[in-house]
């Protein structure tokens, strides 16, 4: 009788052991679909990243043509004293000029 239970348990840690296997086995197959996922995503990332800081350079060099363009001075934020000067009537323009309310306006857009 105690053979006949060892045996019994016997068989059914043997068929645990298969079913831990199999399960292990899918565990690792799915992890390697994983593992080969995410290589893929980075490889994308790698490639787009080159994209994405040349454009970023791009924007930068704008930004800081426009500013030496506009004189520096455009910012977005307006004090009391400032506001007046803008409020008043501007200077009669010589044969060409930097548009002060263009500028602010292109750079705001850019710095976004």
């Amino acid at each position: 009788s105690k053979i006949d239970q060892a045996a019994a348990k016997a068989a059914d840690l043997r068929s645990q052991v298969q079913e831990l296997g199999a399960a292990l086995a899918k565990l690792m197959k799915e992890q390697a679909e994983m593992d080969s996922l995410r290589a893929a995503t980075h490889e994308d990332f790698v490639k787009a990243k080159a994209d994405l800081e040349l454009g970023l350079n791009g924007v930068r060099k704008a930004l800081g043509v426009l500013r030496d363009y506009y004189g520096g001075g455009a910012t977005l934020v307006q004090d009391a004293a400032s506001f007046s000067a803008l409020m008043q009537q501007p200077a009669a323009p010589e044969k060409h000029a930097a548009a002060s309310g263009a500028g602010s306006s292109i750079l705001g857009l850019l710095e976004v």
